[in-house]
């Protein structure tokens, strides 16, 4: 085994996170420090096409499968968890799903606020105005000029993406690559039924950098595939606070709460 891959404790079910749209993503340290103090965490799991001139995947399925042979090369047997943030959170879910077919046992997925493409509804003007006329009400004045500012580059930045969307292999950097083929796979994921344990931190208010046109639909589209496994927890946050440093206390709250559970002795890579 390669249990010198991992962080955090020496022994505990392992903590595997997947990466977002980017390809590589480390838990922020926050996560990673609460996280690390119960059992063995690994955030090194890479897309193709970062490292590689292999072309970039433009479907979920495909990326989760590539990623099986990563997690078996540093946890060969053994349970774990699996977690992804945003998009990541996606490819998690399948990666748990390829896993437990193959006979590996998957104890928990963690989504960190991750929305399905059919998880969003756009709000009518009336609405949209309305709450975008409350949230510049509730900051100070000399915040209320950047506040609009911030919401306009956030259009143009939201344009630009749904073009990327359109041209996934316009991009010579791999990073960008990369990202653009995960934005398509992420409007063409259609989750498939999965029965075992998940838990979704879904956050409740807006980021300062969204514009509010669309609105989160209750389980963030997930209604589907939901079971009496799959548990949803409303927390007071962004989407942002979900994951990125600061975290939020109740994130850390709720995931000090689910590492409470009684831990197996396993040792990575064993």
């Amino acid at each position: 085994g390669t249990p010198t891959l991992f962080r955090g404790q020496r022994t505990g079910t392992p903590w595997i996170h997947v990466p977002g749209t980017f390809g590589l993503e480390f838990l922020t340290p926050s996560l990673a420090d609460l996280i690390g103090r119960h059992r063995p965490v690994f955030d090194g799991l890479q897309y193709p096409g970062l490292a590689d001139d292999s072309e970039p995947l433009c479907d979920v399925e495909s990326i989760a499968t590539s990623l099986v042979p990563q997690v078996e090369a540093v946890h060969p047997q053994g349970p774990l968890w699996l977690s992804g943030y945003s998009f990541g959170g996606m490819v998690a879910y399948e990666l748990a799903r390829q896993l437990t077919a193959r006979g590996r046992a998957v104890e928990c997925v963690v989504l960190f606020d991750t929305v399905l493409p059919g998880g969003l509804r756009r709000r009518p003007v009336p609405e949209h105005a309305r709450v975008t006329l409350q949230r510049i009400r509730a900051l100070p004045l000399k915040r209320r000029l950047e506040f609009l500012l911030g919401l306009a580059e956030k259009k143009w930045s939201d344009a630009a993406a749904a073009v990327r969307r359109r041209r996934p292999g316009g991009e010579r950097d791999p990073r960008k690559r990369v990202e653009n083929a995960s934005l398509v796979a992420f409007d063409a994921f259609q989750p498939q039924p999965y029965a075992g344990r998940v838990i979704l931190l879904r956050s409740l208010l807006l980021t300062e950098q969204e514009t509010g046109i669309w609105a989160k639909r209750e389980l963030n589209g997930w209604d589907d595939v939901q079971h009496d496994r799959f548990e949803v927890l409303n927390l007071p946050c962004d989407h942002g606070q979900v994951f990125l440093d600061p975290v939020a206390p109740e994130v850390l709250t709720a995931i000090e709460t689910l590492l409470q559970v009684a831990i197996p002795s396993a040792t990575p890579g064993s």
